[in-house]
């Protein structure tokens, strides 16, 4: 699980094998992308923003913002639960649909300053919007 600590959008990986760890920068970004895409987060345009804001990619331990890991337990909970309520078992699942479903719950640790809550997929289309190089970051929950 992969979590942006600025508006708590979320993304799930299934089915990544040993030998998909030596392309797994390439195999985070394309599954990244057609998520934010399903979402409505970016159109094709904004594929080379993303692509150019996000740069290198490398795993590395999550930084332990409390609020993000919150966040990110209460998701992995939504996730076990969709598996088995809704697809009947992980190998069963829609996971775009799933991830979109997840991205769409009210969070109280996002929104923008103004709001106490925030949906991860409104909040991260308007951080796509005003993006600069600087501010998308994400970081790895180890599970």
């Amino acid at each position: 699980m992969f979590i942006n600590n600025k508006t708590y959008y979320s993304l799930f990986l299934a089915d990544i094998l040993k030998k998909d760890l030596a392309n797994f920068p390439e195999l985070f970004l394309l599954n990244l992308i057609r998520q934010m895409l399903h979402d409505g987060v970016i159109d094709e345009q904004k594929i080379p923003l993303i692509k150019n804001v996000i740069g290198a990619i490398t795993l590395a331990r999550t930084n332990n913002d409390k609020k993000a890991i919150g966040t990110m337990n209460e998701f992995i909970y939504q996730f076990k639960v969709g598996c088995n309520w809704k697809y009947g078992g992980f190998y069963n699942i829609d996971l775009a649909e799933l991830n979109a479903s997840i991205n769409d719950t009210l969070v109280g640790a996002g929104g923008d300053g103004k709001r106490n809550y925030g949906r991860p997929i409104r909040d991260m289309k308007l951080l796509v919007d005003s993006v600069s190089t600087d501010t998308l970051h994400l970081i790895i929950h180890e599970i």
